[in-house]
């Protein structure tokens, strides 16, 4: 659980934190503090994909548009901040609808972790 004040977030201790954002891997401290550390590897035309029915669906913007962004900003930033902190993971998952054996994998490692706290 966490609260938020102005630009300060508080989170209260807890047995599991699980942290999701592109760019968290590529942050040192967040590397240093996370016991496991996983990259959800996504192939370029899925991700290309959900950005332009978001874009377009969601906010209204144009094709043209879209591809011009991901050519110019969007694929180089990938490239560069993103790709390049798959060497930080532990585990690197293959994104696929019901990847239930690394869904599996990741719950018993979490589980082993908390119990092995307890001891």
């Amino acid at each position: 659980m966490h609260t938020q004040s102005g630009n300060t977030i508080h989170f209260e201790p807890s047995k599991v934190v699980i942290l999701d954002g592109i760019l968290a891997l590529h942050i040192e401290e967040i590397r240093r503090r996370g016991d496991i550390k996983l990259f959800i590897k996504t192939d370029d035309d899925i991700r290309f994909i959900r950005r332009l029915e978001r874009d377009v669906k969601q906010r209204g913007r144009a094709l043209d548009d879209i591809v011009q962004q991901y050519l110019g900003t969007v694929r180089p930033m990938h490239k560069f901040f993103v790709e390049p902190s798959i060497d930080y993971a532990d585990i690197i998952i293959p994104y696929y609808e019901g990847n239930k054996i690394a869904v599996d994998l990741v719950a018993n490692k979490i589980l082993n972790l908390i119990n092995n706290e307890r001891k």
